[in-house]
């Protein structure tokens, strides 16, 4: 298994998606809003990039899927 570096190598995009929720995170927005930005613009990009639908097929598991929704649900304390 790799790890959450190693995903972030494999998949390069997954950095920015990284870099939008630290600051979804720093932002003065409330909770509820977050939540709608990470589920509605964020979630669905970062289905792409990894687990079952990842472009990388050495990223196509749900573990690196669970890993990196993980990442997201305490940066955004969702």
């Amino acid at each position: 298994m790799k790890t959450f570096k190693e995903v972030l190598l494999l998949e390069p995009a997954l950095i920015g998606l990284v870099c939008e929720g630290w600051r979804l995170a720093g932002s003065d927005l409330a909770e509820s809003e977050k939540n709608n930005y990470w589920y509605k613009i964020m979630k669905p990009e970062m289905k792409d990039m990894v687990g079952f639908n990842a472009a990388k097929p050495e990223l196509n598991e749900c573990y690196y899927y669970d890993m990196v929704y993980q990442f997201f649900n305490e940066l955004l304390e969702i």
